[in-house]
């Protein structure tokens, strides 16, 4: 008995640590330590997302955040989701007003509603607000590009994250949005924020809205843009926007390699002296609280590299467990937006009533009969 016992302890033992070495469940405890992290950036020992006012809705930093915990299921996200509502619903004019927010405002948001649970294209306190519609195929601004090639990368983006279709007669279609950022390759392969110049980060987004598109009319864009990174990295495996090697710099490379299905510790492009970018990555920016800070150089960790980083991180772990892209959120389930319930028909409460004290005399009833019982065994 002895023996069986102790050969059971082992295969428990043996079990856990296969468990604890699965590469998949090695990326969310990354994420999950970031997350932690960037708790500790907030002073927040409890559920970040239902800070309110200290956690802001709406805001960038505050959004991505969201995003992350949503899809790593670090922390209910219903109070956010009720927050962004709010927001949304007292900054997002409809299309037909002729103003907007910035593209990129409208695309956040609709990551952010979709990512908890919401259904963006119909948001907001009482459900009116589409921003699908308002902020990418009949977005009321000059132009999706007005602010620089991520209004067009993250307008792809966010209409591929719950595979949503564009109606006939829209102001841009999915194909008028793929063939802009498609054109704004640039000759040595990169994308820039605007025209001329290519750089890490852009070049980086641009892949992962593309990814999708990757094995059709992207493939020759995908392979020269992720040839123009690898050139990019430097000897220590890091990456670097305008001259400055960066945490989100980093990140946002791991993001596009795992949305075209690439593991970036085992791409020998994205390797050099012994390590590679994701181990750089840890390597470099994390700090003692989990937090990731902006450059190697700086002490403390920073909100946003910190938010990035959850994100490559919650990427990793997408695409080692089979779950697929980042920005892929079709399996996400959707809630509708609640609104006040109707008044119950009148008579309803006294026939509640009745019924339960019906369903209180059977019980009575069942009781007595099963103790005449018991004591007729007894006897």
């Amino acid at each position: 008995m002895k023996k069986l016992i102790a050969l059971l302890l082992c295969v428990v033992c043996l079990a856990q640590s296969a468990y604890a070495a699965s590469p998949a469940e090695s990326a969310r405890d990354l994420a999950l330590s970031a997350a932690s992290g960037q708790k500790s950036l907030a002073g927040v020992s409890g559920e970040l997302l239902a800070q309110g006012e200290d956690f802001p809705a709406g805001t960038s930093v505050c959004d991505w955040t969201a995003i992350a915990f949503a899809l790593l299921g670090a922390e209910d996200g219903a109070a956010y989701l009720a927050a962004e509502n709010e927001y949304i619903s007292a900054n997002f004019p409809l299309p037909a007003s002729g103003r907007a927010p910035l593209a990129t405002d409208w695309q956040r948001a609709a990551l952010t509603v979709r990512a908890l649970g919401g259904d963006p294209a119909a948001c907001g306190t009482d459900g009116s607000v589409d921003l699908i519609a308002g902020g990418i195929y009949d977005y009321a601004g000059d132009t999706l590009g007005m602010q620089g090639l991520n209004g067009w990368i993250f307008a792809l983006i966010a209409l591929d994250c719950g595979g949503y279709a564009v109606p006939e007669g829209s102001r841009y279609t999915r194909e008028d949005i793929l063939s802009e950022i498609l054109l704004a390759q640039e000759p040595d392969g990169g994308f820039g924020l605007v025209p001329g110049a290519s750089d890490t980060d852009i070049t980086a987004m641009a892949v992962q809205a593309l990814a999708p598109y990757a094995d059709g009319e992207a493939a020759s864009t995908v392979d020269a843009a992720l040839a123009w990174l690898a050139a990019q990295m430097t000897e220590e495996c890091l990456f670097a926007y305008w001259g400055q090697p960066s945490a989100e710099s980093s990140a946002q490379v791991v993001i596009a390699l795992c949305s075209l299905g690439i593991d970036p510790a085992e791409d020998e492009r994205f390797a050099k002296n012994g390590t590679n970018v994701l181990e750089a990555l840890c390597d470099t920016y994390r700090r003692a609280d989990g937090s990731y800070a902006h450059t190697p150089e700086d002490e403390r960790g920073d909100f946003m590299a910190t938010e990035q980083v959850m994100l490559a991180f919650t990427a990793l772990w997408k695409l080692r467990s089979g779950a697929g892209r980042l920005y892929d959120m079709t399996a996400v389930p959707q809630t509708a937006v609640e609104t006040a319930p109707e008044k119950a028909p009148a008579g309803t409460p006294w026939l509640t009533v009745i019924l339960c004290l019906a369903a209180a005399a059977v019980a009575v009833v069942v009781i007595v009969v099963m103790c005449r019982k018991k004591k007729e065994k007894r006897a």
